[in-house]
């Protein structure tokens, strides 16, 4: 049977890769479309990798989901 410290041992690197701006609410629809961009940096080339197919810009986080 493992123990509370074997779980936490086991979870301790999925935890870490919660961001920890998760759930603040000053947190602007740019500041996260900045965020996610930046995860993206070195992925995509240019001229901008962050708008879509149709040449919209990418500039709210929910058009970064699939």
């Amino acid at each position: 049977m493992a123990t509370i410290q074997d779980v936490m041992t086991s979870i301790a690197p999925l935890l870490a890769q919660i961001p920890q701006y998760e759930r603040v609410a000053s947190f602007s629809d740019a500041m996260k479309v900045t965020v996610l961009s930046g995860k993206m940096e070195g992925r995509f080339i240019s001229p901008n990798p962050f708008n879509n197919g149709a040449g919209n810009p990418v500039n709210t986080p929910a058009l970064f989901q699939i």
